[in-house]
């Protein structure tokens, strides 16, 4: 079955005036598999054939409409840890202001 996001993604690229190579290229470079890929570019434009081309090593990632891997979520932790630090020297100021004027 081939992949709704992929192949809507193919016809933004290709309006934009990206070429089925480059098209290919980058979405295998992103983790897609060939076999996906060409299957989509095959809905599109059934009366091509499109190269196979090596197979990457990777996990399938997902591509948002610009070809862009999405951001993976950052761990909030350190903004906590930060956070809490410049509180304690905000208060740890304060009280030193208040006893020492």
């Amino acid at each position: 079955m081939v992949n709704q996001q992929l192949v809507d993604w193919i016809k933004g690229a290709e309006a934009k005036g990206s070429s089925q190579k480059d098209i290919t290229d980058m979405l295998v470079k992103q983790g897609w598999q060939i076999g996906d890929v060409n299957d989509a570019l095959n809905l599109l434009h059934p009366q091509q054939t499109t190269q196979p081309v090596a197979q990457p090593a990777v996990q399938q990632q997902t591509v948002d409409e610009w070809g862009e891997d999405k951001p993976k979520k950052q761990s909030i932790l350190p903004v906590i840890i930060i956070g809490v630090v410049c509180f304690i020297l905000l208060v740890a100021a304060m009280i030193y202001k208040w006893y020492n004027p």
